[in-house]
Order: C-alpha cells, then structure tokens, then sequence
C-alpha cells in the first residue's frame, strides 16, 4: 500500500480475510475517528474502513478540499488499491454521501462497482441544500452556533477555542464543497442503494430522501428513523442492525451453475465426501441405471454409495460437457479400482435433470462395462 493511500486510510486492518469491505465516509469536519466504534457492530468477516480527508485529524497538516469532485477523484484509485480485490461496500454520511455518490460513478466506470451504497442524512443529489444562506459563509462564531444546532460536534469541542481552530477550517471547506457542488446529469448508476434519514432533520427533509431512487437502475431502499440529522447516533442499535444484514445480503455469492453442481458431483465421489455430495441431490431424487431398478431419495443413495457400489475408488475424466437449462449431459472415462481389486478404464455417459434450488432430481448413467 502506497503512503498517501495509507493517509486516507489510516486504521489498521483488524479482519484477517474479510468477506467484504465496507469504506466510511464522514461527514462534514469529522474524520476517520468518526468510526472508530463500527467494527464491533458489523459480522466479524466485514472490515470496516474509516476514510481520513485531507485537514483533519491525522491529516491536520494538509489544506482541506473544498470540492466533492476532487474529493471523489483523489479517493477513487486509492480506494480500489485499498480494497484489493475484495468485495466491498461504501457509506457516507452528510457530506460523505454526496463524496459516496460521486466516487461510486468514478468507481463504476473504471470497473470497480462497490455492492451497495449506503447514504445518510443527505437529500437527493440533484436537489438545493436546506438554508437561509450558505454556511461556509458564515463568520466563525455564527458557523459554530450553526454546528451546535445538528449536534454532531461534541460541546467539549464547540467550547474550545484551540479546538475550533484547528477544526473550523475543515468544516467550512467541507460546507463549501456540499454548497458549491452542482449535480451531473448522467445515466443512472446501477449500484444497489439504502438510503437512510432522520424524521426530524432540519436539514434533509424526508421528502428528499426519495430522489435518491432516481440515481440507480438497482434496487433501493428508504428507511426513516426518528431523530434529527444525526439520528443514526440516537438510533445506533436499529441503525447499524439493518446496515449489518444488508451488508449481508450485499455479497452474496450466486448459486453454482448446473454445470459447476454436476462438475462437484464428480470432485466429491472420487473425493469419496460421500456426505457432501448426496447434499447436491433433491430428497426425492430418482438414480437409474440399464439392468437395476431405480435407486429414489437420499437414503437409498446413501446406502448404494456406501457400500453397494462397485467402484471401489478411481477419478473420472470428463471428455464432453453439455447443459442446457436443468439439464446436463456429460460423457466421460473412469479410470480406478473395482471391487475384487480389478482395475478397469471405462467409458461412461451420464445424465442430470436439477430443479429450481439447483438440486438434483434425477440421474441416468449409461455404461460399457461394470457400474460407475
């Protein structure tokens, strides 16, 4: 990981080998401590990756950024190295998730689609921020007052003149930025999106929280809690409940093909996990073979493949294989020991019919020589 990559994100990985990352953004003067208490609410095989903006914290000593496309276009490269190759999901508070909807366009046109996209407390992106005037206009005192009014800044730092000073200059970059920003229109994006607010926010009116739907051709989700524009605080527990179980569901690996089932089926009976694969056939499952009567359901199966088979042990080579819907067919040499300790190379043909759960139903086997 290079050293500017390692100042945007300056957490160290406490998840070994995650499922799936989840990259938070803050919202406006906060940083990357903003997060500090996530990982211990989500399931244990999803990191959570806090990100640091230039002018806060860690980053104290670098000018603030007061544009969300620079944001976004310094963040995005840096992000897919960060991720390397895993799954992952992006959440934005605020600010962070007019800086997450940018940086997810970004994403998606380099090739590197996150599995969701969480935004908070924020109104659609083509709609005018809620105020009398802009805040980053404001003189320092009356952006202050401003700050106490969202309750998101602590008191301990509303009334610290050395603390104000070294975060006010952030907070009306990063005021500046959401102000000045002027939506794009472009074609939708087509990243799944939860989209969560506050019924009392003075800010984001709950009507705004619908438009965000506009913004992607996947599938959307408006959750409203109570509270103001930091509800997901007064709402920790629920909030970060329905985050964890999207997160979920955000990367769920697809079902194996017919194909990939029936080329596991032969893994696991020259495996001999007999266990496993009788797991890939229906309960009802039917197994026909020319000469014997039909072996039907599990239990059946259970016994032929542990002790009435013929074929002791061996490897089965698959020379053609064709699916067409639930249906695949396969023919294929066997090459192993039978009972009696003769080694036999066989030709063999077999037939699979799988349901809607991608279980088998049936089996034929056709053979020219002794059972395979």
């Amino acid at each position: 990981m290079t050293d500017q990559n390692g100042a945007w994100f300056p957490g160290r990985s406490r998840v070994a080998d995650p499922r799936l990352r989840l990259f938070c953004l803050p919202h406006a003067g906060a940083g990357a401590s903003a997060y500090r208490q996530w990982q211990r609410s989500l399931d244990p095989d999803v990191e959570v990756v806090p990100v640091q903006l230039p002018g806060r914290e860690s980053r104290l000593g670098e000018p603030p950024v007061p544009s969300i496309r620079s944001l976004a276009e310094g963040l995005a490269p840096l992000l897919v190295e960060r991720a390397a190759g895993v799954p992952f999901a992006v959440f934005g508070h605020s600010m962070g998730a007019l800086l997450g909807y940018e940086l997810c366009h970004l994403l998606e046109a380099s090739g590197h689609p996150p599995e969701l996209l969480i935004v908070s407390g924020a109104a659609g992106p083509r709609l005018p921020l809620v105020a009398d005037r802009p805040v980053h206009q404001m003189a320092d005192e009356e952006l202050v007052c401003h700050l106490g009014e969202l309750s998101g800044t602590p008191q301990a730092v509303l009334s610290h003149r050395d603390l104000l000073d070294m975060v006010v200059p952030a907070m009306r970059a990063d005021f500046q930025a959401c102000e000045t920003y002027v939506h794009e229109e472009r074609r939708p994006l087509a990243v799944p999106l939860l989209v969560l607010g506050g019924d009392a926010d003075p800010t984001v009116p709950v009507a705004s929280l619908e438009p965000w739907r506009d913004h992607t051709t996947a599938p959307s989700t408006v959750r409203v809690y109570p509270g103001g524009h930091f509800f997901h605080h007064e709402n920790k527990e629920d909030v970060m409940e329905l985050i964890a179980t999207r997160l979920r569901q955000a990367h769920t690996p697809p079902p194996p093909t017919p194909e990939e089932t029936v080329r596991t089926y032969y893994t696991l009976v020259d495996g001999r996990e007999f266990g496993d694969m009788l797991e890939l056939f229906a309960p009802a499952a039917v197994y026909r073979r020319p000469g014997y009567e039909p072996l039907v359901g599990r239990a059946a199966l259970a016994d032929f493949y542990g002790g009435e088979r013929v074929i002791e042990e061996g490897r089965h080579a698959i020379t053609e294989l064709v699916a067409s819907g639930e249906k695949v067919a396969v023919n294929g040499r066997f090459s192993g020991r039978i009972k009696g300790g003769q080694e036999v190379d066989l030709r063999f043909a077999d037939f699979f019919t799988l349901d809607a759960e991608g279980r088998f139903t049936a089996r034929d086997t056709f053979f020219f020589a002794p059972m395979v």
